[in-house]
């Protein structure tokens, strides 16, 4: 079966490896030349507005200790980019160009449809940058193909794996915000302004009626069940893929939603404040090293979403409206069967 590659985008061919600018590109052909390991592809450069920001060097890499027919998916020869920048204070990236190659433990955040970005090092740039040498760069590729092909890539020793990689998006709490939960507070927020890489901070505030001016959204925390560490994921961009990522991990995001909503609508019904735009979720997810043994770290991340968590219940099958009041869905299918998927499609911000 052909193999299928990635396309690197905005890259020009560089027909002759006299044309390439970098010290460090050559230092790393030069060091690709003397490795039997290694076979050069083509080289790339990637220009904008005619100046150089990178060039790449495209190679196929064979790994002797990389086992046959392995768990995750790797295979015995991989191709790669090695993007090499021109800040020499900015490692190489390492991109896997194979458009099946698996999503594992240790790879760099990477948006849909683009090649997987390998995480080859714990310690900072900093660190690695003093003792970085072209030949040892490529022996820790190796390495990180044959620990990850046999689930060694992660150190005891080291802290585990959040769920999620982190937000370019951040929700301040009140300093009091257990106490204001306890005392079931309503909640306003308002959004700080927008930072350099496009993100910014909102601040959760008790809600006060008078100011008109604040987004107001309904507030809603769940605690899940502890989930076992494991590979980062991207934040979702709808409700739908949420569901599915929890749901991989092991945990029924729509059940633990019923279950709060349960404690939300009384046998009288509940409505939905004219003035609500949305819904703020807040998730506590335990995280462990492995099934059964003891939580290491609490991870807290929250997803905007605007509807209203009843209306998400509606659609959800799980709660009935009425008259502009909701009420609980006594009518439930056996075998918890949603009729639409019109849910999946919210978006969501997470923080």
């Amino acid at each position: 079966m052909t193999q299928e590659y990635f396309d690197l985008n905005r890259g020009v061919d560089i027909p002759d490896r006299t044309d390439l600018m970098l010290s460090r590109t050559k230092e790393l052909l030069e060091a690709i030349d003397r490795n039997n390991d290694y076979s050069c592809i083509k080289l790339m450069r990637f220009p904008i507005d005619g100046e150089l920001t990178a060039e790449a060097i495209i190679v196929d890499v064979e790994c002797d200790g990389i086992p046959p027919r392995n768990t995750v998916g790797l295979q015995y020869r991989e191709r790669l980019a090695l993007l090499v920048s021109k800040d020499p204070e900015e490692l190489v990236h390492v991109l896997a160009m194979r458009k099946d190659f698996p999503t594992l433990i240790h790879q760099n955040q990477r948006g849909k449809g683009q090649p997987a970005s390998l995480c080859l090092y714990f310690e900072p740039s900093i660190s690695v940058l003093r003792t970085w040498t072209p030949q040892k760069f490529l022996r820790r590729i190796q390495w990180w193909f044959e620990k990850s092909s046999k689930n060694e890539l992660h150190p005891i020793d080291q802290p585990v794996e959040s769920l999620f990689f982190r937000s370019k998006f951040e929700l301040i709490l009140p300093f009091n915000f257990k106490e204001l939960k306890e005392k079931n507070s309503n909640f306003t927020i308002t959004r700080g302004s927008v930072r350099q890489d496009e993100g910014f901070s909102c601040f959760l505030h008790t809600d006060n009626p008078k100011d008109q001016n604040n987004s107001r959204f309904r507030y809603i925390q769940l605690e899940l069940p502890p989930v076992v560490h494991g590979v980062i994921a991207n934040d979702p961009s709808n409700f739908g893929e949420l569901v599915d990522l929890l749901l991989d991990r092991g945990i029924d995001l729509i059940k633990e939603l019923k279950i709060a909503l349960d404690k939300l609508v009384t046998e009288s019904g509940a409505t939905v404040p004219d003035n609500y735009k949305g819904t703020l979720i807040l998730l506590q997810i335990p995280i462990c090293r492995a099934i059964d043994s003891p939580v290491e770290k609490e991870l807290y991340r929250a997803f905007l979403t605007p509807i209203d968590i009843l209306d998400l219940g509606v659609e959800l099958d799980l709660l009935i409206k009425m008259d502009r009041k909701y009420y609980r869905n006594t009518l439930l299918l056996t075998d918890n069967q949603i009729l639409n998927n019109r849910w999946r499609t919210h978006l969501s911000t997470a923080f």
